[in-house]
């Protein structure tokens, strides 16, 4: 499924801002289109206001979006089921590259005992409680965005290497991508055009799996970025822990 973009939206001086303020509402609410028009139109305007610009835009529809909705305030659940399903998605991406059966039982399998067992304590506060019935839920509500909630994943983690192929060859903001002092998170800050390629890459990825899940993804527009990241694979103990999955049914 595409994510809804106007003509105006799609102008090359503001697409990339708009596309984070996208990703963004679709990540948090992927299956609830009213709230998430109103989140990204508060955003928006808040954004347009800030800098002063001038566009196409229909302000005033954003405006109603925004009245006629009273947004949500579920941070925790959204937070919880979102790092689920984004770490279960790394998973699915570690069975492909290591030529596994990739299936979301197994993903499943790995959360539970590496995320909330053998590495409970990073990024604790984001965690599920882990039962069947909540991952079932989190990867049904969050499916259509877990590549996005991966994204989240891995900069926090600052573990995404970023091997570039850059269209501006000239740009002066070049320097930023192979600057081993920066973080992945304060790279993507200063240039969110590696955030918004990092994020069609691993649209790519997601096709790759062949779920055949209908997930969000952004339309085509010029990111000035093309580049792969690192693969996705398990250290010595994941591989470990994977060994032992003995559950059959869905294999």
């Amino acid at each position: 499924m595409i994510i809804n973009f106007t003509d105006a939206m799609l102008n090359p001086e503001i697409v990339i801002a708009v596309a984070c303020l996208k990703l963004n509402a679709y990540k948090l609410y992927p299956l609830d289109r009213q709230v998430r028009e109103a989140y990204f139109s508060k955003n928006m305007l808040k954004f347009l206001a800030e800098q002063n610009l001038s566009t196409n835009i229909d302000q005033n529809e954003l405006i109603s979006h925004v009245l006629e909705t009273n947004l949500p305030n579920k941070w925790k659940s959204i937070h919880s089921g979102g790092y689920a399903a984004g770490s279960m998605f790394i998973h699915l991406l570690a069975m492909k590259y290591e030529k596994k059966n990739v299936s979301i039982e197994r993903a499943k399998y790995m959360f539970q005992e590496w995320n909330l067992k053998a590495d409970k304590e990073a990024l604790k506060e984001y965690k599920t409680r882990g039962t069947t019935r909540s991952l079932n839920t989190a990867w049904s509500d969050f499916k259509m965005v877990a590549h996005l909630w991966a994204v989240d994943i891995l900069e926090m983690e600052n573990d995404i290497t970023i091997f570039s192929y850059p269209e501006l060859v000239d740009d002066p903001k070049l320097g930023i991508i192979n600057n081993p002092k920066l973080t992945t998170k304060q790279k993507f800050d200063l240039d969110s055009r590696l955030f918004i390629a990092c994020v069609k890459n691993m649209e790519r990825q997601y096709k790759n799996l062949n779920l055949n899940i209908d997930f969000w993804e952004l339309p085509n527009f010029t990111v000035g970025y093309f580049f792969n990241t690192g693969k996705t694979e398990w250290n010595e103990q994941n591989k470990d822990i994977f060994s032992r999955y003995t559950y059959v049914r869905g294999l």
